[in-house]
């Protein structure tokens, strides 16, 4: 598939990233864009303008509250197109399946060397624990805009600390295979100005039966993520906001990666583009996280 004419809808700040992370891949993409704003070259205002193009791939990177009737209209107007829509798929599970259209979700983070590596470092050992702990700080996420009115503080626009940060059970997902959700605490704790919940502690059983943990927060001044695996032989520690592998045990190393996470969406897109998406999360993929963000919040009020 020759890619040369590629939509986007939605031109906030993560429309605007995928913008210019494909405008750095290839100078003779052209970029045609749906969005209210005024100011923004090849824009259009209405769904029903933008349907009429003729487009070779499309961003869907509006609110995740709107993902589903976005979809919903622009599949019955184009067709062997692929689509890549950020993460999540939806704001709560919805049926959907297209029958001329092909459509991916964008956790970019299966593409960085980092997670390449460290499933070569694990094949063949036995797994005894997982942890996964993800702290960040809500009002630093988005320069020059009001985190009390983002998408994130809001619950119609689909925000919360269990959605933005649903990468991470995707990885589980892609990583260890079935996840057995036991425990879930999903709420607001802090004193951010915000109406979606800001933490998340869960715990479960993996595929392989190991058990692992899960905690994630909004409010935290340590920007981290971390992943630790404890196998037999070794404990190795994933960080990927500072780009480490670190292992010790029956063999130590630390490596140190590229801290250019745009790299990450590169290979994304270009795997997609490309029709090679076997490490590229499907329809399918991004729906059983939303069952998973379904289960954990009814887990967590029960």
């Amino acid at each position: 598939m020759i890619v040369r004419n590629i939509g986007i809808v939605g031109y906030g700040s993560i429309g605007q990233k995928h913008h210019q992370i494909l405008k750095s891949m290839n100078d003779d993409f052209q970029f045609f864009i749906h969005t209210k704003q005024d100011d923004v070259k090849s824009s259009f205002k209405t769904l029903e303008e933008f349907s009429t193009l003729d487009l070779d791939y499309i961003i869907i990177s509006n609110p995740t509250s709107m993902h589903y009737q976005t979809l919903k209209f622009l599949d019955g107007h184009f067709s062997n197109i692929n689509f890549l829509i950020e993460k999540p798929l939806f704001e709560t599970f919805q049926p959907f399946q297209s029958q001329s259209n092909s459509y991916y979700v964008g956790y970019n983070l299966r593409f960085h060397s980092i997670i390449s590596d460290m499933i070569e470092l694990i094949k063949g050992k036995r797994i005894i624990s997982i942890a996964i702990k993800t702290y960040s700080y809500l009002p630093h996420w988005r320069k020059n805009i009001d985190y009390q009115s983002s998408a994130s503080a809001l619950k119609t626009k689909g925000g919360g600390v269990l959605r933005d940060l649903s990468h991470e059970i995707d990885l589980l997902n892609y990583l260890f295979g079935n996840l057995q959700f036991n425990y879930a605490d999903s709420r607001k704790i802090s004193n951010l100005e915000i109406e979606t919940d800001d933490y998340l502690l869960t715990c479960g059983q993996l595929e392989c039966g190991a058990p692992f943990s899960m905690e994630l927060n909004y409010f935290s001044r340590f920007n981290s993520r971390e992943l630790f695996i404890e196998t037999e032989e070794e404990s190795i520690k994933l960080d990927i906001k500072n780009f480490t592998l670190t292992v010790v045990g029956k063999t130590e190393s630390v490596t140190e990666y590229d801290n250019n996470i745009n790299s990450s969406y590169q290979n994304m897109h270009q795997a997609v583009m490309s029709n090679n998406v076997k490490n590229v999360c499907t329809l399918m993929q991004g729906m059983l996280v939303l069952q998973q963000i379904d289960q954990l919040e009814s887990l967590s009020s029960s």
